[in-house]
């Protein structure tokens, strides 16, 4: 989250490094911080496995294809292809 990258930032002394950034979406209601510390609902728990393969071929291309083919293919994807690949 924002204080584990400020984190991250200030250990290595620099913003200058690649991040796969996983949206969680907003809370309809109550603040995000509170949104982002709770368990996964039901609506929401049957996406995870394919969040998380998608990370994973995220990461894989990252470390296979570089990171700017790597962004090229996967930046700006919205989570169309999620519903696509539960229904």
């Amino acid at each position: 989250g924002h204080n584990g990258m400020r984190s991250i930032i200030r250990e290595l002394g620099s913003e200058d490094f690649a991040r796969i950034r996983v949206g969680i979406g907003r809370p309809v209601h109550g603040e995000p911080v509170d949104y982002v510390l709770n368990a996964f609902d039901r609506e929401q728990a049957p996406f995870l496995k394919d969040i998380w393969s998608r990370v994973g071929e995220i990461v894989t291309s990252l470390l296979t294809q570089g990171l700017r083919e790597t962004m090229n293919r996967y930046n700006g994807l919205d989570a169309a292809w999620l519903t696509e690949t539960t229904e």
